[in-house]
């Protein structure tokens, strides 16, 4: 019961934060890193 805010508190509060971050430092070979690689396991 407690999965659903699990995720959704590790979703935006850490890996949206994290990937905003990463775009800010490294820019466009970031966001072509993000685009050839799944951000979950098995591309979900």
């Amino acid at each position: 019961m407690l999965i659903v805010p699990f995720v959704l508190i590790i979703h935006y509060g850490v890996i949206r934060r994290e990937e905003a971050y990463l775009l800010a430092r490294f820019g466009v070979p970031y966001a072509n890193y993000m685009k050839q690689t799944p951000r979950y396991l098995l591309g979900i």
